[in-house]
């Protein structure tokens, strides 16, 4: 008899764990994000609208590491994106805050300055990943500097 009740405690228990676990792993989504950004004009002589409308486009934030944090959680889930910009993740649905980090791809002329400790802390947007969603966009905006002194 002491056989047969743990047998059946551990057959429970096993349910248990496997419904847990499956649980956890459906809520995850397989999502594919492009990952771009647009600098902003910084001071000094204006600009003729050509140099503005280049400020306007977005390039491909390529070969970088990015840090995105739910908005219940204080876990960092750190991306890198590929030679397209791309990254892929599995990723519960929710929203995501994202952040810079020192591990950028320096050859792409943004402005970001990795020795700014405010810009690292920075949120520069928001990712909501939904349940049916599987393909997003991030795009970073890069101002001014703001450990930098502003240009005339």
């Amino acid at each position: 008899m002491k056989k047969i009740n743990t047998i059946i405690c551990l057959l429970f228990f096993l349910c248990f764990v496997k419904e847990s676990y499956t649980q956890n792993n459906q809520k995850k989504i397989y999502i594919t994000t492009k990952v771009v950004f647009c600098n902003s004009y910084c001071g000094g002589a204006y600009p003729g609208e050509e140099i503005l409308e280049h400020y306007k486009q977005e390039y491909v934030f390529s070969n970088s590491t990015f840090i995105l944090k739910k908005d219940s959680s204080n876990k960092k889930i750190k991306v890198s994106t590929d030679s397209n910009g791309i990254f892929n993740a599995y990723l519960a649905p929710g929203k995501y805050h994202f952040y810079m980090t020192k591990q950028y791809n320096k050859k792409i002329g943004t402005n970001f300055n990795p020795d700014c400790n405010v810009w690292l802390s920075k949120v520069f947007g928001e990712l909501e990943v939904l349940p049916k969603e599987s393909k997003y966009k991030m795009v970073y905006s890069f101002g001014c500097s703001p450990c930098e002194p502003p240009r005339p």
